[in-house]
């Protein structure tokens, strides 16, 4: 079970990570626009 939870931590990490990264990409290509 711990290894699970491991896992699910993990990928809700990178879930958030992707998603700041995605809306800080589309301020930049705003402002380049």
């Amino acid at each position: 079970m711990d290894i699970i939870l491991g896992v699910i931590a993990v990928i809700s990490l990178c879930c958030s990570c992707f998603a700041v990264g995605y809306t800080l990409g589309k301020d930049i290509n705003k402002t380049q626009k």
